[in-house]
């Protein structure tokens, strides 16, 4: 989970700081669109959930798959879904 909420951080800066677009990533990693589309959205997470997954102390039920089902605009409404709240 750790690499793939780096990948989206790194994505998600080159998109908006160089306007890189997806599938040049893709072309540029050695992967599909869908592949870094999937990942782009963990560039988002709030900071104090991408700490908690770094530091390996993100809820036990929190999987890569889960963080794939949408992740909310909302750091608060991501708190909730993701089981931070109260963390």
């Amino acid at each position: 989970m750790v690499k793939a909420v780096a990948r989206g951080f790194a994505w998600r800066r080159r998109i908006v700081d160089e306007c890189v677009l997806i599938g040049d990533i893709a072309k540029q990693v050695g992967c599909t669109d869908r592949y870094v589309s999937q990942l782009l959205p963990l560039g988002f997470l709030a900071p104090d959930i991408v700490c908690a997954i770094l530091e390996g102390r993100e809820p036990v039920d929190l999987t890569l798959d889960r963080l794939a089902e949408g992740i909310p605009f909302s750091w608060a409404e991501q708190r909730q879904r993701f089981g931070f709240v109260g963390a």
